[in-house]
């Protein structure tokens, strides 16, 4: 009796650890690996080579759970057949079946992928355990793996990162908010700059021959504070000039012309990326871009609040927009 307890009790056990094991392992997510390396760093030294190489881990839980469900069934089933003859086999058979499905299967699954964060220490001190003393079905394993494994590991996708947002937003760990200006970060780097450009008709410019004493009267109700400038016609933009600079000008000497205080513009392709576009603007440090066909016809024009607004998923207004 006290060697079908103990057969009992390895096919069980064993199974039981093992499934748990199995299932923190397969829970522990990649971002929550990173978030431990600052907060828990021994953790994190622990995890990560286990993690990189998940392989063998994997091939040392299976291989003992295969051990501990054939070596146990098998002796169970033969001291079973030896206490009380062949007419019980086949009912204890099925019962141990039961037992080994709901005990060391369903259940300790269960905790493990509920709990996984809590199990965590405790995984990373057995799991090495299991790897030594399993070691060399382990190595045949991870043979197996490479000779089996494809050119590239499979690497996390925008789109899964946003998945993830979303289920964090659903959970209750990000406001909405937050998930709407994630959600346009990962987009905004996909577009290109025409999405977000000001069409040519809806810009308010001045000519290059505007004289400056007259340009307040002008802007009476545009309150921008950059003006693009054109020059022979509507649409031919020779650069922008700052309100600020246009008032200075007006007070140190109104028949300044304009042309003096014009700086150049950015130009840019329609097809470019926003993120390029922002890159540039932010290196050039300006807040204005003109952007154009491949005939060089302007398209409009896009400033570095419109990129941001983009970026953010937000209107940005101020005290003056309606």
């Amino acid at each position: 009796m006290t060697l079908l307890i103990f057969f009992i009790f390895i096919s069980i056990f064993i199974s039981f650890l093992c499934s748990v094991l199995e299932a923190v392992v397969l829970s522990v997510t990649p971002s929550y690996l990173g978030s431990i390396e600052n907060s828990d760093p021994k953790l994190y030294k622990k995890l990560k080579p286990l993690l990189e190489n998940i392989e063998r881990p994997l091939a040392a839980i299976l291989s003992l759970n295969t051990f501990a469900h054939t070596i146990g069934a098998t002796g169970a089933g033969a001291q079973v057949q030896l206490l009380f003859g062949e007419t019980y086999l086949t009912l204890f058979s099925v019962i141990l079946t039961f037992a080994i499905l709901i005990l060391s299967e369903i259940i300790p699954k269960s905790i493990g992928a509920r709990h996984w964060k809590k199990l965590m220490a405790p995984v990373a001190f057995i799991l090495p355990l299991f790897i030594f003393v399993s070691f060399p079905l382990v190595w045949l394993s991870e043979v197996i793996s490479k000779a089996l494994k494809s050119g590239e590991d499979d690497k996390l996708s925008r789109d899964e990162i946003h998945a993830v947002a979303e289920i964090g937003m659903r959970d209750g760990a990000i406001f909405p908010e937050e998930y709407e200006a994630f959600k346009s970060m990962l987009s905004f780097p996909r577009k290109s700059i025409s999405h977000i450009t000001l069409r040519p008709e809806n810009i308010f410019t001045l000519p290059i021959t505007t004289k400056t004493k007259d340009i307040p009267a002008l802007c009476q109700n545009h309150k921008y504070s950059r003006i693009p400038i054109t020059g022979d016609y509507q649409y031919d933009i020779r650069g922008y000039v700052l309100r600020s600079e246009v008032l200075e000008a007006i007070i140190l000497d109104p028949e300044t012309p304009l042309g003096d205080l014009v700086k150049p513009m950015l130009q840019v392709a329609q097809d470019t990326k926003i993120r390029k576009v922002f890159q540039k603007l932010i290196q050039r440090k300006e807040h204005m871009a003109s952007v154009h066909c491949e005939s060089g016809e302007l398209k409009g024009i896009v400033t570095l609040e419109d990129i941001i607004e983009e970026i953010l998923g937000l209107d940005i207004r101020d005290e003056t927009d309606d």
